[in-house]
């Protein structure tokens, strides 16, 4: 029984050292949002930085629902995305108040997000394995708002870049400009700010005439079809996309038009300030 025991501990940590290896090949962070009935949270783990992140903001601090919900306070939106049966939107909730842009969501009582259970679900096997063989020498860092959201802006513009933006975007060549093709006031600095925050570089904003009829453009040049910001660029915003050979390598122009402004209920967002 010994003997058997001794073997399977073995394999065990055989397994877990060839995972891990070819883990550290290809190597991203892992990003959690996490909603309560307390608020909401952005977890970071990353492996490169060894380091794990977690931002919380709870009570009655507003925070902005895209798509016509308006603001409500952190502890009400767990119920209100429950209650209008719009939990796929707490992806986008985090988004938009943050700029950080969430793997996976989970909803729960409180923010309890380190079981085992539920990490293995939501990283994957592997990745678990790897924190789990780290995390006794990863640093563990939490931050908490503790004012309105609004009035954070340039604590947050540090706090996201430096402790969740992403080591593979950041470590990337591409480069964006952001185009607002709308009315709206400033909504090309809005995007290229939570853009920036999720690790982005983006190389100014400004105005332009629409491309088209599409809610949103992504106009690009050599070099960005198959990078890993063109993958996380895509996943964020639904967007028609259109190659220039005019443009420079690693480049991408974004060009948000009318209907996106329209989708997301952004005068809802500007209308608080």
């Amino acid at each position: 029984m010994k003997k058997f025991r001794l073997l399977l501990i073995l394999f065990l940590l055989l397994v877990l050292g060839i995972g891990i290896v070819f883990l550290g090949k290809d190597r991203r962070d892992f990003r959690l949002g996490v909603v309560t009935d307390k608020g909401v949270m952005a977890v970071s783990i990353s492996f490169d930085r060894r380091m794990v992140s977690s931002l919380e903001i709870s009570g009655e601090i507003p925070l902005w629902i895209p798509r016509g919900l308006d603001w409500y306070g952190a502890d009400k939106i767990k119920k209100i995305l429950e209650q209008e049966k719009k939990k796929d939107l707490a992806k986008e909730v985090i988004y938009y108040n943050l700029g950080f842009w969430a793997d996976k969501v989970v909803f729960l009582n409180d923010f309890s997000w380190k079981k085992t259970v539920l990490l293995v679900k939501n990283m994957g096997l592997w990745p678990f394995l790897e924190f789990w063989y780290w995390q006794d020498e990863m640093f563990f860092k939490q931050e908490k708002i503790e004012n309105d959201l609004r009035q954070e802006g340039l604590f947050l513009d540090e706090t996201m870049l430096r402790d969740f933006a992403e080591g593979r975007l950041l470590n990337e060549e591409m480069r964006i400009t952001v185009y607002n093709s709308t009315k709206d006031t400033a909504l090309a600095s809005f995007m290229a700010t939570l853009l920036t925050r999720v690790g982005f570089s983006v190389m100014g904003v400004g105005g332009a005439e629409p491309k088209g009829e599409a809610d949103c453009y992504f106009v690009y040049g050599e070099g960005v079809e198959g990078s890993y910001g063109w993958q996380v660029l895509n996943s964020i915003y639904k967007c028609e996309v259109v190659k220039d050979e005019s443009l420079a390598d690693f480049e991408v122009e974004i060009y948000i038009g009318e209907g996106y402004s329209r989708m997301i209920n952004y005068s809802s967002y500007v209308g608080a300030f």
